[in-house]
């Protein structure tokens, strides 16, 4: 049974190194982000809204990921444990 899951769960290895690779990323990012609002300097502003629009795609891709993961784990435990049950002849169809 358990060479059944294989696939699924190596590809949710995969999903989940994916994940901790976006949230190291938008830790790097984050840490060169000026927390100071300016508002006189047209440049530093500019610079400010990019990070702003780019630490937002980061965290809209890292926030679906986390749902895609977090469900594909239960849907697979859950899989798992019921074949598990079924097979162990625990209940009479």
């Amino acid at each position: 049974m358990w060479s059944m899951f294989m696939p699924y769960f190596i590809a949710w290895v995969v999903l989940a190194v994916v994940l901790l690779v976006i949230a190291m990323y938008r830790r790097v990012i984050v840490e060169h982000e000026d927390d100071t609002i300016h508002i006189a300097d047209e440049r530093l502003t500019h610079d400010q809204e990019a990070m702003a629009k780019k630490v937002s795609r980061i965290d809209f891709w890292g926030k679906l990921l986390t749902i895609i993961l977090i469900v594909w784990g239960v849907v697979m435990g859950a899989i798992y444990i019921y074949l598990g049950w079924a097979q162990s002849g625990a209940y009479a169809p």
